[in-house]
């Protein structure tokens, strides 16, 4: 069964920040395929769209661990940023994380992710 999730930021450059993670993740090599970027509607007067989530589709445990430790290593280099992390699973649950949650993300990613693919934490 594939867990999907989406990924959002807040931060003061938002865009850029997304960009980062996005290129941080395609780096990781069991994600390999999994992390789409979304942009948003270019408003009026611009060019193209920012991007605005991350889509991630994900099929095994391995893959969700993948994710969990990419994300606590992304948000530990970020220690010094101000922003916040948000994970929402299909059926609505979320996980907020800023980059001083860091040392606790990986296992609070694994538990979010794990319930939707029906295997135990």
């Amino acid at each position: 069964m594939a867990v999907r999730a989406q990924i959002s930021l807040i931060a003061n450059d938002e865009v850029g920040e997304l960009a980062a993670l996005f290129t941080w993740l395609r780096a990781t090599p069991d994600l390999e395929g999994g992390v789409r970027s979304q942009s948003r509607t270019p408003g009026p007067g611009e060019l193209g769209g920012g991007l605005e989530t991350l889509n991630l589709a994900l099929g095994t445990t391995a893959s969700i661990v993948a994710l969990a430790q990419a994300l606590a290593a992304w948000l530990q280099s970020r220690r010094r940023s101000k922003l916040k992390l948000t994970i929402t699973t299909p059926d609505g649950r979320t996980l907020e994380l800023e980059a001083a949650d860091s040392a606790r993300a990986e296992e609070l990613i694994t538990e979010l992710l794990r319930r939707d693919d029906g295997t135990d934490v």
